[in-house]
């Protein structure tokens, strides 16, 4: 290649190195290539409105926070938690609409469900007083600490809401885990809270800086609609482990329940890096062909 046609490849790419992003997030989606992204989550969640004995009834709530522990791209880690950004979020909303079967066989459908992930830093918890790991075990007080009249099941929570963080991800669970139209459908041995069991649902993107990294619209419901991600959880009592897994053994705050949810999407290369990318390429062969005809003479 000689020095003219090196310095206008050189000028040509020069804008694609600048376009790539300066940011200091602790997860870049658009830039992986696209594929299957898989969210980790790891929620802390409590009830609200319960019959005599802590028994779920129709009219039931469920709220909580969570943390996200890793995310994966076609298999491959694109994030993983550190002191300079952790990935948290705070849900509220999901009211049971229907119980039915008996024990162990304790079906429930629900409606609602909004999840908010934020990106916080080690230096923003601190500033609450916090790090990952009192965050979590605030429990429900943790809605309280927040102030401005935040309570449980709002979308709200100290360390979380309150501290300056970057909202990622947002997006509301839609009809469809059933075909009966629940937003969450759930599967719990006993109705009395805490609960042991698994659920499963369907979520659309409303905002957040990584909303517009995800393909919308790609898993079929139970409905005959298209939902943006796909979700399935399981949950066992606070401080207690299930089935031998000893993921729940531990008691965190007074959370009544912990559960690990894998969310699943569809991310897209970043549109405007594979432009550049696509002109660079395209303006290069131009120059390639100029040369190759001009030394054919």
């Amino acid at each position: 290649m000689n020095f003219r046609l090196w310095l206008a490849a050189s000028c040509l790419v020069a804008p694609l190195v600048a376009a790539a992003p300066a940011s200091a997030d602790v997860i870049e989606l658009g830039s992986t290539g696209g594929g299957q992204a898989i969210f980790d989550f790891h929620n802390f969640e409590s009830f609200g409105n319960l019959a005599a004995g802590g028994k779920l009834q129709i009219g039931s709530t469920n709220g909580g926070i969570f943390e996200v522990t890793a995310v994966t791209v076609n298999g491959d880690s694109v994030y993983a938690p550190g002191p300079g950004g952790y990935l948290v979020g705070v849900f509220s909303g999901i009211t049971v609409t229907s119980i039915s079967g008996t024990a162990p066989n304790i079906n429930t459908g629900n409606s609602g469900g909004t999840f908010s992930i934020y990106e916080v830093t080690g230096t923003q918890l601190a500033s609450k007083g916090l790090n990952i790991n009192t965050l979590l075990a605030q429990g429900t007080g943790g809605y309280a600490a927040a102030g401005g009249g935040c309570a449980f099941n709002m979308q709200c929570y100290n360390g979380i809401t309150n501290v300056g963080g970057t909202n990622v991800l947002d997006f509301d669970l839609v009809p469809g885990a059933d075909a009966a139209g629940s937003t969450l459908s759930a599967s719990v041995s006993a109705a009395i809270v805490p609960v042991t069991g698994s659920a499963n649902g369907f979520g659309n993107i409303t905002g957040g800086t990584l909303g517009g990294d995800f393909l919308t619209g790609i898993f079929p419901t139970g409905v005959g609609t298209f939902a943006d991600l796909n979700l399935s959880d399981e949950f066992c009592p606070n401080g207690r482990a299930q089935g031998g897994s000893g993921r729940c053994f531990t008691q965190i705050g007074n959370w009544a329940d912990l559960s690990f949810d894998p969310v699943v999407g569809e991310v897209v290369p970043e549109p405007g890096s594979l432009a550049l990318l696509g002109g660079s390429l395209v303006s290069l062969g131009f120059l390639g062909y100029r040369r190759q005809k001009k030394n054919s003479k």
